[in-house]
C-alpha cells in the first residue's frame, strides 16, 4: 500500500496443493473472488515467503485486471516479475537457486541502487500500466515492459546516467531489447473422430523477416484430457498440476515458414458437454 498499488479489500480462500513451486495464483476476473484459485504447495506451508509470494501476486494481477484496456498473457507476465520481485524484497533476501524472467534483473537494479528506488521504480512501472496501459503499448513483451519502466523512471528520477545504467544491467541479464524479435499467427481446426477422439491440427506462422529458434509452446485443457497423440518432444508441463498440460519445443520456424503441429486426445469421461472451450494454446 506505501508504493501506491492498489489493494482488494478481498481475498479467495488458500488452499494446499501438490503442485510445483510454492504457491499457484489464479486470479479469476468475471466471477467473485471466493471463485479465484489460491494455494500453497505441501511443505511450503511453514515458510512465510510462500504465503507473501502468493499475496503478492494475486493483487498486482486483480489491479491489473481492472483497468479497461487489457493483454491477459502480458498481464500475467508482469504480475509475475513485480510479485516475485516484491516478495525477495520484503524479505530483503533472494535465494540464490532462484531467477526469474524480469525479477532477477530488478534484484540486480535494487542491489545497485537500493531497496527504496527499486521498490519505487517498479511499483510506478505497474502503476503506469494499470493508468495507461495502451501507452508505450508493444506485442514484444521486453519492450513493453521496459517501455513501462522508463515512463515509471521519469516519475522518480531525471538523472538519465542512471537509467542507462539500469538498461545496462538489463542488458547483462541477457534481456535483449534491440534485436529483432520474430512474431507468429497461430490457427487450429478441431475434427471429431469417429472412435470419439479429437485432432487439433495448429499451424503457426512466422510473420516476419526473423528466424524464430529455441521456442516452446504449452499447450493446457480445461477440462483435463487424456492424450494419445503430441508432437515429437513435448514433455509435462510441470508449472500445472493439469496432467494434460504440455511444453513443445520448437527448435527453428525460418522467416515466413510455417510450422504444423498435430495434437489428439479423448475426454477422460464421456463426451465434452455443447459449448465447452478445451484447448488453450
Amino acid at each position: 500500500m506505501r508504493l501506491g498499488i492498489p489493494v482488494s479489500d478481498e481475498y479467495p480462500p488458500i488452499g494446499v496443493s501438490s503442485g510445483p513451486g510454492s504457491a499457484q495464483t489464479r486470479a479469476v476476473e468475471q466471477l467473485p473472488t471466493y471463485r479465484s484459485q489460491i494455494s500453497i504447495t505441501q511443505g511450503w506451508f511453514v515458510d512465510r515467503r510462500a504465503v507473501t509470494a502468493q499475496y503478492a501476486d494475486y493483487v498486482i494481477s486483480k489491479a491489473l485486471q481492472k483497468r479497461a484496456s487489457k493483454s491477459t498473457l502480458q498481464d500475467m507476465m508482469a504480475a509475475s516479475v513485480a510479485g516475485q520481485y516484491f516478495n525477495w524484497s520484503f524479505w530483503s533476501y533472494k535465494p540464490k537457486a532462484e531467477g526469474g524472467y524480469w525479477a532477477t534483473p530488478m534484484w540486480d537494479v535494487r542491489s545497485r541502487f537500493g531497496k527504496d528506488f527499486a521498490d519505487r521504480l517498479l511499483a510506478f512501472t505497474v502503476r503506469s500500466m494499470i493508468d495507461s496501459p495502451d501507452e508505450g503499448a508493444h506485442c514484444n513483451f521486453d519492450l513493453y515492459f521496459y517501455h513501462k519502466l522508463q515512463q515509471g523512471y521519469s516519475v522518480i528520477n531525471s538523472d538519465p546516467y542512471r537509467m542507462t545504467e539500469i538498461t545496462r544491467i538489463i542488458g547483462i541479464s541477457g534481456i535483449d531489447l534491440n534485436t529483432p524479435k520474430a512474431y507468429f499467427d497461430f490457427s487450429a481446426t478441431a475434427i471429431k473422430r469417429r472412435n470419439g477422439s479429437y485432432t487439433i491440427n495448429v499451424a503457426v506462422l512466422n510473420t516476419t523477416d526473423v528466424q524464430a529458434k529455441d521456442g516452446q509452446l504449452r499447450l493446457n485443457f480445461a477440462p483435463d484430457v487424456r492424450l494419445l497423440r503430441l508432437p515429437d518432444g513435448a514433455q509435462k508441463d510441470t508449472s500445472t498440476t493439469l496432467q494434460a498440460a504440455r511444453v513443445i519445443p520448437i527448435d527453428i520456424i525460418g522467416a515466413h515458414e510455417t510450422k504444423k503441429l498435430a495434437i489428439e486426445f479423448v475426454p477422460m469421461g464421456g463426451d465434452f458437454p455443447p459449448g465447452v472451450t478445451f484447448f488453450i494454446l
